[in-house]
């Protein structure tokens, strides 16, 4: 653990992201559909279809059962829970306080002996330069205030040539771009959300293997939305339509120069 960690400052939008995400977790907060039970009951997300085809059927082929894996900005654990058998190691870190405690709480409930959630303030990280073998990020670079500098951290704690897995809202989805619209925390989707806008951002960093439009709902599973996904993720169908999907999967590796 922590020998060398990156200073920086709170920015004002990350402290505004964190009182946020802990009063939805207190219940001060309610975004229907979208709120704290349907989209970050960490009890329900790895059993979810969407989530076992568009998320686990993909990481399977990157994650080993050697590795350890860093979830950086993991929330309630959803997805760290769902890794956990993968891999060696998951550490799961967040800035709410909320999201983690109740992450802790999910852990200890389920007896996962390989996982573990940390707080971190601001965009420090402590462990050691080089620590874990994988990079996970789940819908966090678009809430990020200092993008730069927190990447910078989030990768320094990755081995070169560590492997990245990325997924983040694909604003050319109609129902997405409207969220982004009327819900201010999902304001930052607004300068990002495009293939092109990630590749800029991370190609610095990393070397991208793949890129592509992905169909995983992380919020309730509503029938409809799940058979829509399935049709324009099969075949001919994704050539014409895949870019209709709610993600942006990016999976590569850090550049061996990259600290």
């Amino acid at each position: 653990m922590g020998a060398s960690v990156v200073k920086s400052i709170n920015p004002p939008k990350t402290i505004n992201t964190r009182k946020f995400y802990n009063e939805l977790m207190d219940g001060k907060i309610s975004r229907g559909l979208w709120g704290k039970y349907a989209r970050f009951n960490a009890m329900l997300i790895p059993q979810k279809y969407s989530v076992k085809k568009y998320y686990l059927d993909v990481i399977k082929d990157v994650i080993t059962k050697n590795d350890k894996v860093i979830d950086y900005g993991c929330g309630s654990g959803g997805f760290l829970i769902a890794t956990a058998p993968l891999c060696k190691e998951i550490v799961g870190i967040d800035i709410s306080e909320r999201f983690v405690a109740e992450g802790q709480n999910n852990i200890r409930e389920m007896k996962i002996e390989n996982a573990s959630i940390s707080h971190a303030k601001g965009d420090q990280i402590a462990y050691s330069d080089a620590y874990f073998d994988v990079l996970i990020m789940i819908d966090v670079i678009h809430h990020l205030e200092s993008i730069d500098s927190t990447l910078m951290e989030a990768f320094r704690v990755l081995k070169p040539g560590g492997k990245i897995i990325v997924f983040e809202p694909n604003k050319l989805n109609p129902l997405l771009a409207l969220m982004c619209v009327i819900d201010r925390n999902e304001w930052g989707l607004l300068k990002l959300g495009t293939k092109k806008k990630y590749r800029e951002l991370l190609t610095p960093r990393m070397k991208i293997d793949l890129m592509q439009f992905n169909g995983l709902l992380i919020g309730p599973e509503i029938k409809f939305f799940l058979l829509v996904a399935d049709i324009i993720n099969k075949g001919i169908f994704y050539k014409f339509f895949g870019w209709l999907n709610p993600k942006i999967l990016v999976i590569g590796k850090k550049n061996d120069n990259n600290g």
